[in-house]
């Protein structure tokens, strides 16, 4: 998985909102008069929230170090049209585990500032 890359965070969020738009139209005004407008509206609150994403500290214990076989890229400019693209090659593996809470899907999507 290579994170923020998959997808485009304005589009999920995007999509989320007509969802809870089309689930609003949806609604006849009967459902509407009998209920609170606050309870109505906590309700699709809830339905269509993402919950962010929050990284705590790294589980030490689980951090792992080995030797493997891993695979690297070679750029066009150094190669000839016969050379592969991508070679196995003895690497070091290192893993590292991060707690953390919040709806997963979020580590895909590319998250551009509208600054």
């Amino acid at each position: 998985m290579k994170p923020f890359q998959e997808y485009s965070l304005s589009q999920i969020i995007n999509t989320q909102q007509q969802k809870a738009f089309k689930k609003i139209d949806k609604m006849n005004n009967d459902e509407i008069m009998a209920n609170d407008l606050d309870i109505l509206a906590e309700n699709i609150y809830q339905e269509f929230y993402i919950e962010p994403v929050k990284i705590y500290d790294e589980d030490i214990e689980k951090r792992s170090v080995k030797q493997g076989k891993i695979i690297k890229y070679i750029d066009p400019f150094f190669r000839t049209s016969e050379d592969q693209a991508y070679i196995q090659v003895d690497g070091i593996i290192a893993t590292f585990h991060f707690p953390y809470t919040g709806d997963s899907t979020l580590f895909h999507f590319l998250f551009r500032s509208l600054s």
